[in-house]
């Protein structure tokens, strides 16, 4: 009777995970049609000139949401759209400005300022 037990609570354990599996997140990391890319990928702009960078993303499934990770280092032009124009403070240091498309693939780039 042990075992007919064991084996049942083992076939349950094992019926919901297989239920539960869709919904874990296994799915591939990149949500995106094509591939999706941000242009330039790296930049170092002089902070102390207030420089503007214009970036363009590409690939992916429009349209495209934009933030940065630091707002003290810079700002951005709009929020959405193919391309973005970034302009820097005169704060040094490193900043990330990240795309987002419409069905959540994400895209990066790096921002130096020196």
């Amino acid at each position: 009777m042990k075992n007919s037990v064991w084996f049942v609570g083992a076939l349950a354990l094992v019926a919901c995970g297989l239920i539960a599996l869709p919904f874990l997140g296994c799915e591939s990391s990149s949500k995106s049609s094509g591939d999706f890319n941000i242009t330039p990928q790296e930049v170092t702009l002089v902070a102390s000139n207030t420089p503007a960078q214009t970036f363009v993303a590409s690939g992916g499934t429009e349209p495209y949401a934009w933030s940065l990770d630091d707002s003290t280092l810079g700002t951005l032009d709009k929020p959405m759209g193919t391309q973005v124009v970034y302009t820097a403070t005169t704060n040094i240091g490193n900043n990330v400005l990240r795309a987002i498309d419409y069905v959540g693939g994400t895209s990066t780039a790096v921002i130096k300022q020196e």
